[in-house]
């Protein structure tokens, strides 16, 4: 695009910039308009301003985004286009209008010349050889193609660090087994670094929580009446943790879990699943689908299956009931 076409669009631009004081939605809309302005659809591809941001989004139907990821597979234009969406849609959202007029503009310019590059790209004949779709990462270093592969997935078998959790966790063998306790989290791994834990109550007791990282001490809490606590900071993540609750009633003294119970164990989901897992929801708020996958991989069965439920996908119906069987 010649550099005088441009500076007269910023003519007009700059009141449109102006106009930004808007929700992301609206942002979004104004900003696809533009793209239109800088592109055309063709034929052979899908459309920038509607199918590729309801791809990003995760708002397309499941049929038609599949069709289209499976288009990203074997096209270069598309899936550089898929990024340089990523990419406009983080700068949307952080350049909320509280920036003001300054941040407005200079969004605008930024994107009009990326959108100038992308028509640039488009009119030139693809020299270079198609690069698989696994190559393609997101702007913060995680996979946008692993993401659409995960919700590609046919089953969610138990994942280890589950089969680890429960395994340390088995019954002493020969022995009767005790009054049955609750003690919650116990053999799954959890999202936050600071889970709320709960047992249960024993009438007019008294309690003392000690979480353990091996045989050390990790943070206990004080002497407290409810039977449920939560740690006053946050525990590393990927660590696995044991936990038990001293239980005061009158001159009795009671360890929970009570042996042989198998010890009460949770694992912190690790740094980068966690990362992952808020990048996928940031960047695609409405596919519950995607969540409840990458929260499954996790380990995180009780997220994993509040987000299945949550999407329409007719894939996620499947994937739920085989979580619910782990």
């Amino acid at each position: 695009m010649e550099a005088a076409a441009i500076i007269g669009r910023f003519e007009c631009l700059y009141e449109w910039g102006l106009q930004l004081d808007r929700d992301e939605n609206e942002q979004l809309r104004a900003l696809n308009a533009l793209r239109n302005a800088f592109t055309g659809g063709e034929a052979t591809h899908p459309q920038i301003d509607t199918t590729l941001t309801e791809y990003v989004d995760g708002s397309l139907p499941p049929d038609r985004f599949n069709e289209v990821a499976a288009h990203l597979e074997t096209c270069t234009q598309c899936r550089a286009d898929v990024d340089d969406l990523i990419r406009v849609r983080e700068s949307i959202v952080s350049s909320r209008p509280r920036f003001a007029i300054a941040a407005a503009v200079a969004a605008i310019i930024a994107l009009t010349v990326a959108f100038a590059l992308i028509v640039e790209r488009r009119q030139q004949p693809q020299s270079h050889p198609i690069k698989p779709i696994a190559h393609i990462q997101h702007p913060t270093g995680l996979g946008r193609a692993e993401w659409d592969a995960a919700v590609r997935v046919a089953h969610l078998p138990v994942p280890p660090i589950i089969n680890e959790l429960r395994a340390r966790g088995e019954p002493l063998r020969g022995i009767n087994n005790p009054t049955h306790v609750t003690m919650e989290p116990s053999g799954i791994v959890v999202e936050s670094a600071q889970p709320p834990l709960q047992w249960t109550a024993i009438k007019d007791a008294r309690y003392a929580v000690s979480i353990f990282r091996g045989t050390q001490v990790v943070i206990e809490s004080a002497e407290i009446t409810s039977n449920s606590w939560t740690p006053p900071k946050p525990l590393a993540r990927g660590v696995t943790y044991e936990w038990q609750v001293e239980a005061k009633h009158g001159d009795t003294v009671t360890i929970l879990p009570t042996p042989p119970a198998p010890p009460a164990m949770f694992h912190v989901l690790d740094e980068a699943a966690w990362r992952e897992i808020e990048e996928a929801k940031r960047l695609l708020p409405n596919n519950h689908l995607l969540a409840g996958v990458l929260y499954a991989r996790a380990g995180v069965r009780d997220r994993a299956v509040e987000e299945l439920r949550a999407s329409s996908d007719p894939a996620a119906a499947s994937l739920l009931r085989e979580i619910q069987r782990w």
